[in-house]
């Protein structure tokens, strides 16, 4: 038998986690993933100072199985040609570059959908393609931060040993994985209709935002919710898996004075190393070479850690953004808690990017009014998903679904007398909610 996605090839631009992992899966599935690479090679390769074989990362031994790679200088006529032919007889492209770069290599939708209009184009990013953050540089750890994901902490007791708990791994990198491969796989299906492609807009934030769905209904239910105020709050860490990954203070959220909110930092080379250094004033670090190259910096771990954690303690949160952010020091805003997030940006109904990425949608209930959901985060261009209608009610479509089935009326009638099949009505505890439909 033939896996599903046989016949299905993938030109593959992406580095790092979300994308070559996602392109790994699709590969799972019997797709041809060709990886253009520079000619130093893709950075999941070298970075992160995971384990190495053959001098490369473990990360890239897993992320890039089963795939071909095919080193293209893009910037240079002939390697562009080289793209676009494969392009003619490829399906797929992803690329998660930031903003601008693709359309400066001639790589982008609009050049690669002339060429064929059956291309399904992914763009993944930290924030999305449109709205008022779709500029600013981003990393797993931004959207952990700036979604309740990853909080700094007041306080740190073992087994704890950083000044931060990221959510143990790259929870929105692993999301939007998952959620531009269902995108790609929905896109198929229309082309198989329609015979034409369409661009999908991938966003590490809606993949970050999806994860807090559960407790976001907790707080929109009850703002005011019982905290613990231990070192950990469980309405935000109700499981903390151990053992902790190791730190790595180049790629960590830091506390700030007050302590209503941190920076999350990802420094993870040596140009932005030397401008955080000059921002935060710690030119002794700087000159320091025990932390001359990034490899070092990771294995200084706690030690470097906390030398950090005391500059930033010195300052504002507002203050350090803004500084570091005009130095172009990757960083992001990390709350503090999960109601912060809501009572600083009414987050996720109310921040302007999130409205402008379509991450929230309202579906209105026949008895109960309006409902704010969260909606599916691939965002497809041509057919972008879209909630068809409040929650049902239990066994509400029963009679609707037997009837496509071909049973008729009788047949429907004895199965509900038999208790085969149940039409309630009615919501569960209706009586002492105080609503239900009765004779609708």
């Amino acid at each position: 038998m033939t896996l599903p996605l046989e016949g299905i090839r993938v030109i593959d631009f992406s580095a790092y986690f979300a994308m070559p992992s996602a392109m790994a899966y699709l590969g799972d599935f019997g797709a041809e993933v060709i990886k253009v690479e520079p000619r130093h090679g893709a950075d999941e390769r070298r970075v992160f100072a995971t384990p190495w074989l053959q001098n490369e990362g473990w990360n890239h031994h897993v992320f890039s199985r089963g795939k071909k790679s095919i080193v293209v200088d893009v910037s240079k006529p002939k390697g562009k040609q080289i793209i676009y032919d494969l392009v003619e007889r490829s399906d797929v492209v992803i690329e998660n570059y930031r903003l601008g770069v693709v359309e400066n290599l001639g790589i982008d939708y609009k050049t690669l959908n002339k060429i064929n209009p059956r291309i399904i184009y992914v763009a993944q990013s930290a924030w999305g393609q449109t709205g008022p953050y779709k500029d600013k540089m981003g990393y797993d750890i931004f959207v952990q931060g700036f979604t309740g994901l990853a909080l700094p902490l007041k306080k740190v007791e073992p087994p704890l040993y950083a000044p931060a708990v990221m959510g143990g791994f790259t929870q929105a990198d692993h999301q939007i994985c998952m959620y531009c491969c269902f995108g790609i796989l929905m896109a198929l299906m229309v082309r198989e209709k329609t015979g034409r492609g369409q661009f999908i807009d991938g966003a590490l934030l809606g993949g970050g935002m999806s994860l807090e769905a559960e407790r976001m209904c907790r707080v929109k239910a009850d703002p005011n919710p019982l905290v613990y105020e231990g070192p950990l709050d469980p309405l935000t860490f109700p499981t903390l898996l151990t053992p902790f990954p190791p730190i790595n203070p180049m790629y960590m959220a830091y506390n700030t004075r007050g302590g209503e909110a941190g920076i999350s930092i990802a420094v993870l080379n040596d140009e932005d190393w030397q401008k955080f250094c000059y921002v935060m004033e710690l030119d002794n670090l700087a000159a320091n070479p025990a932390y001359d190259s990034h490899e070092k910096r990771v294995a200084a771990g706690q030690e470097l850690c906390n030398a950090i954690q005391g500059r930033f303690e010195e300052q504002s949160w507002e203050e350090c953004l803004w500084r570091l952010q005009e130095a172009g020091v990757p960083c992001a805003v990390a709350y503090n808690r999960m109601r912060d997030v809501f009572k600083a940006n009414d987050f996720y109904f109310e921040d302007p990017q999130s409205k402008a990425m379509g991450f929230t949608e309202r579906v209105e209930h026949p008895d109960i009014g309006p409902i704010d959901v969260l909606s599916c985060n691939a965002k497809l261009e041509k057919t972008p998903a879209k909630a068809q209608g409040p929650a049902p009610y239990i066994g509400e479509h029963t009679d609707e679904i037997l009837d496509w089935l071909g049973y008729t009326q009788e047949d429907i009638e004895e199965l509900k007398k038999e208790d085969v099949v149940t039409w309630t009505g009615f919501l569960p505890f209706a009586g002492r909610r105080g609503v239900g439909i009765q004779n609708r």
